[in-house]
C-alpha cells in the first residue's frame, strides 16, 4: 500500500504520556492534553514510535466543528457519537485517488 494514515484528533482525552507528562508535552500556548496538535498530547511515544517502524504517516486532524445540529450530541465532543463525526474528514483526504478507512477495531 502506497499510503498509510493514521488521524489523531485534537479534541481527544489525551494520551496517558501526556497526563503524567504535562508540562513537558504541551507546546506555548496549548491549555491540555488532546487540544493540542503535538502528537504526544494524543497518542503515547509508544504508538507513535510502532506507527512510524510500520511506515504510517501521523496526522493531527482538528476535531468535527460544532454547529447547531452537532452541539446537543449527548456527552459532547468526546462522546461516542461526537468522535464518530470526525471519521468524515477523511473523506477530504483529495490528495489521494482512493481511500478506504479501517476503523481501529476491526479485523481484516
Amino acid at each position: 500500500m502506497p499510503n498509510l494514515i493514521a488521524l489523531l484528533v485534537t479534541t481527544s482525552i489525551g494520551s496517558s504520556y501526556c497526563l503524567n507528562n504535562q508540562k513537558d508535552v504541551l507546546l506555548k500556548g496549548d491549555t491540555k492534553c488532546g487540544n493540542s496538535r503535538n502528537p504526544l498530547a494524543i497518542a503515547s511515544p509508544e504508538y507513535l514510535r510502532a506507527l512510524h517502524r510500520l511506515g504510517v504517516q501521523v496526522r493531527v486532524i482538528d476535531a468535527f466543528e460544532q454547529t447547531e445540529f452537532t452541539k446537543n450530541i449527548p456527552g459532547g465532543a468526546q462522546a461516542f457519537w461526537g468522535e464518530a463525526l470526525n471519521k468524515i474528514k477523511v473523506w477530504g483526504f483529495t490528495e489521494f485517488d482512493k481511500v478506504l478507512w479501517l476503523d481501529s477495531d476491526q479485523i481484516i
